[in-house]
C-alpha cells in the first residue's frame, strides 16, 4: 500500500477510534470501514489461497496489521466497551470481523479471569474455521501465560478429556499453541494433559498426536522418551503400542532402540 494510502487508513482507524467508547456507534463505522477496504473484484475460482468457511471481505494483509494493532491498543485501555464490542464482533457474519474479535480477547485484563474464561468456553466450537479457532487459541495463551498459566492448562485439560472428539482436537490445538510459544519451558507440565489422550488413541486425531510428539521431543527427548515408557508400563493394548511404534522416527536411534524393548512386556521394568 502506498505511503498515501496506508496514511489516509490510519487517519481513517483514528477517527473511528474516537468512538470506542460508544459500541453501537463504533461498531458500525468498524465494519463499514471493512466494507470500504473489501476486494469487490474477488471471485472464489479465481484464488488459490487458503478460503475460510464464513463470507469474506478480503482485506488486505496490511489493513488486518493496522486493525490488530488498533483494537488491541484500545482493548488493553478500555476493556468494558471492549468486551461488548468483540462480542458483537463474534457474531458477525464475516471472517475478518470475527477474526479482530479474537486478536481483542488478547489484550483484556487477566483479572477478573472469569469474563475471559467465559469467551474462550462459548467462542470455541470444532465446527468453527480452523484459522479463526489458532486465532482465539493464540489470544488465549498470551493472554493468560504469564499470570493464569495454571488456569489456561486447566481448561485444556478439561477439553482433552471430554467425549466430543472435537473439543479433544482443539485441546490439541491448543497444546501446539503452547509448545510453539519460545516463552513456554515447562513441557514436562504437558505429559499428565496428554497422558489420557495417549492411552486411549483417536485414530482420526493421530496426525495431530505425532505433531505434538514432535514438538515434545524437540523440547525433551529424554522426558519424551520417560513419557512412553510409563505409559508402556500402563497398558498392553495393542492401539497404544502401535501408536508408540508410529512416534518412533520421531526421536534419536538411542530412544528408539530403549522403546523397541520396552514394548516387550517380558523385558518391562
Amino acid at each position: 500500500m502506498p505511503a498515501a494510502e496506508l496514511s489516509r487508513l490510519q487517519a481513517q482507524i483514528s477517527a473511528i477510534s474516537t468512538q470506542f467508547d460508544e459500541p453501537r456507534i463504533f461498531l458500525r463505522s468498524l465494519l463499514t470501514l471493512m466494507e470500504l477496504y473489501s476486494d469487490q473484484h474477488y471471485k472464489p475460482g479465481n484464488f488459490s489461497g487458503v478460503q475460510h468457511l464464513l463470507p469474506e471481505y478480503r482485506l488486505p494483509a496490511l489493513v488486518i496489521k493496522q486493525l490488530s494493532a488498533s483494537l488491541s491498543s484500545l482493548t488493553a485501555d478500555h476493556p468494558i466497551p471492549a468486551m461488548q464490542i468483540m462480542d458483537a464482533l463474534w457474531k458477525a457474519k464475516h471472517f475478518e470481523a470475527r477474526l479482530m474479535a479474537a486478536v481483542m480477547l488478547g489484550s483484556l485484563p487477566a483479572q477478573p479471569i472469569e469474563p475471559v474464561m467465559d469467551r474462550i468456553n462459548n467462542w470455541v466450537n470444532s465446527e468453527e474455521d480452523k484459522d479463526l479457532i489458532t486465532a482465539l487459541l493464540n489470544s488465549a495463551n498470551r493472554l493468560l501465560r504469564a499470570e493464569k498459566m495454571e488456569v489456561w492448562l486447566n481448561q485444556i485439560n478439561h477439553w482433552l478429556r471430554f467425549d466430543n472428539e472435537g473439543l479433544v482436537k482443539i485441546g490439541l490445538q491448543a497444546l501446539h499453541v503452547i509448545l510453539n510459544d519460545p516463552k513456554f519451558v515447562n513441557s514436562e507440565k504437558i505429559f499428565p494433559l496428554l497422558e489420557p489422550v495417549i492411552l486411549h488413541p483417536i485414530l482420526s486425531l493421530q496426525k495431530e498426536l505425532l505433531s505434538m510428539v514432535e514438538l515434545l521431543a524437540d523440547h525433551s527427548e529424554m522426558e519424551t522418551t520417560a513419557f512412553f515408557r510409563s505409559v508402556l508400563a500402563q497398558t498392553n493394548d495393542a492401539e497404544v503400542i502401535r501408536f508408540v511404534r508410529r512416534c518412533l522416527p520421531l526421536l534419536q536411534q538411542d530412544s528408539q532402540i530403549s522403546l523397541k524393548s520396552f514394548m516387550n512386556p517380558s523385558k518391562k521394568t
